[in-house]
């Protein structure tokens, strides 16, 4: 498995086409949040999106690891991340796999993994799209 989400194996696979942007953020929250400077929120969506390997790697460590407390950590840093970004569904899916890995309900935090990787992969997609990038 690669670590870049928006490889065209695997998980992103599981999904024909690639989302509007729209379809995966909020827009008009997320300008909100970048003090609506237009400017300011697509750098960080290009800030996100190179940082979303190393944010799935995190998650994939931790879920290999059967490191519930490490599951639970980069669950949490998934979420902040996508809920800077006004990427709610994507967010609701890291706390999901937060929450299930502090209860040590690590079977149905991996199966929740499962999904938000998925979720994951769909919104870097609409991210490159967006950026005009190539997906890897």
């Amino acid at each position: 498995m690669t670590d870049d989400p928006a490889d065209s194996s695997g998980e992103a696979a599981a999904f024909s086409g690639t989302p509007a942007l729209t379809e995966v953020i909020d827009r008009r929250e997320a300008l909100e949040r970048a003090g609506d400077d237009a400017e300011f929120l697509d750098e960080l969506l290009r800030i996100f999106r190179d940082d979303a390997p190393a944010m799935l790697q995190r998650l994939d460590d931790a879920a290999g690891d059967a490191d519930p407390r490490a599951l639970e950590r980069a669950a949490h840093s998934v979420k902040g991340a996508t809920g800077t970004i006004s990427a709610h569904a994507v967010s609701a899916l890291a706390a999901d796999v937060e929450r299930l890995a502090r209860a040590t309900r690590t079977a149905e935090a991996h199966a929740r993994l499962l999904e938000l990787r998925r979720a994951f992969a769909q919104l870097v997609r609409a991210l490159d799209a967006a950026l005009g990038r190539k997906a890897a």
